[in-house]
């Protein structure tokens, strides 16, 4: 029994043993200088020294004003290489903006020579702990990377083959001069003085899509598409946003279907601090008003007279001209032919952001335009919330109530209420 004991403890001591020897053996491998190529692009050299820390020089920190990473590896129980890098983002005048906490986990091939993980980053307000996660409110940066070693242990003797006979390796382009600007945070909903502009056109793409059905004494069938694509290039913002409403009405067993298209293009110059010069062209078709074309011209300036955190809110006037081109042979038909708009207009815009947290926005926009020499008016109110669900993935809601008092509606105020709930892409 004694022997059985002890032969038992022998062996339980060197499967210990053997371990500990293998993740020493592990620990020793690791130490060395590595090349870090993320999903997105970027490049990091990662230096892992014997007593745990690790030293890091990204190829972005000239483009985004941030300094080098310092931090810590630890070999967990299960082989994988957790890191913890930090490092300091600067404003223009080389003040402290924020501290950057980057954690890692990554897992090395057999040999050490090679490794592959994934990272999530979060930028923390002077006001905020780094050391406790949970202070950050803005939404984190994830993406997954691989590295390879460049110390002497992956040297390979040269191919015996002439130089000339070797084919060069084909490379990817990397897009140097565009990015989503994804460590910026939600950079469109903010003025480029907002952050350090990097010296690249920044893009948001959104695609929406929502439908509708009522059923009563009408049924009502909504299909609705928006696409919007955002770019800036320092204080100039372009904004095209292209929409599509398709309606079918069954009335009395008759089906009748109605579109309506509009392309929208807005531009924005930052001329102040508070100040904006807004150009903006509008397009639009309709067959429930019989607009064959409609085309609106306006420019103006545009006020920001709230920016924080987690409100903005802006205001603006603008002049511009209106001109409407009826579908006069089917509004023959109908009985209702108008003859073509033309006139010049003022209108007020204003819009808010609420950032209630990382995941919810809330938008408010209003729109009031009324025509030179007429008492004719239009106004727009649009009420939107946004849920994130994923990183490009949200549940999109809005109710939009749009009142009339023009000639179409032979000046009497007619009111229009749209609520739609539906899915939106971002990129």
């Amino acid at each position: 029994m004694k022997t059985s004991y002890a032969f038992i403890m022998v062996l339980f001591l060197s499967i210990v043993s053997a371990t500990s020897g293998m993740a020493t053996d592990v620990s020793n491998k690791i130490p060395g200088t590595y090349l870090v190529t993320e999903s997105k692009g970027a490049k990091r050299l990662w230096t892992f020294t014997n007593d745990g820390n690790i030293l890091s020089t990204s190829s972005a920190q000239e483009q985004f004003s941030f300094s080098d990473q310092k931090g810590t590896w630890q070999l967990t129980d299960d082989g994988t290489i957790s890191v913890l890098l930090m490092a300091f983002g600067f404003n223009e005048d080389k003040s402290v903006s924020y501290i950057a906490r980057m954690a890692a986990e990554l897992k090395f091939d057999q040999d050490c020579k090679t490794f592959d993980g994934q990272f999530v980053l979060r930028k923390y307000q002077l006001t905020e702990d780094p050391m406790k996660p949970d202070t950050d409110t803005g939404d984190p940066i994830e993406d997954t990377f691989h590295g390879v070693a460049v110390s002497e242990k992956t040297n390979v003797k040269p191919p015996k083959k002439a130089p000339q006979e070797s084919k060069p390796e084909k490379k990817t382009p990397e897009l140097n001069w565009i990015s989503s600007g994804e460590s910026l945070g939600p950079w469109w909903m903010r003025r480029s003085r907002d952050y350090k502009a990097p010296n690249i056109i920044l893009y948001h793409l959104d695609l929406k899509y929502s439908f509708n059905d009522e059923t009563g004494n009408e049924e009502v069938t909504k299909h609705k598409l928006n696409a919007s694509l955002i770019l800036r290039k320092d204080t100039a913002t372009n904004y095209m946003t292209y929409s599509l409403k398709n309606k079918e009405l069954d009335y009395r067993g008759s089906i009748i279907k109605t579109d309506k298209e509009t392309l929208q293009e807005t531009v924005f110059i930052e001329a102040l601090s508070f100040m904006d010069v807004m150009l903006d062209f509008q397009w639009e078709a309709n067959d429930k008003k019989y607009y064959l074309n409609r085309y609106i011209y306006s420019g103006g300036l545009y006020f920001t007279l709230l920016n924080s955190k987690k409100a903005i809110f802006k205001i603006g006037g603008f002049y511009g001209h209106d001109k409407i081109e009826y579908m006069n042979e089917l509004s023959e038909l109908m009985g209702e032919k108008q003859e073509d708009f033309d006139a010049d207009f003022f209108s007020i815009y204003q819009r808010s952001n609420f950032i209630l947290t990382q995941d919810i926005t809330l938008t408010e926009k209003y729109r009031y335009r009324i025509y030179s020499g007429s008492s004719e008016y239009n106004s727009i109110l649009n009420l939107n919330c946004n849920v994130k669900l994923s990183k490009h993935i949200s549940i999109d809601a809005s109710y939009e109530i749009e009142r009339d008092n023009t000639s179409e509606s032979n000046n009497l105020e007619i009111e229009d209420r749209e609520l739609s709930l539906g899915i939106k892409l971002s990129f």
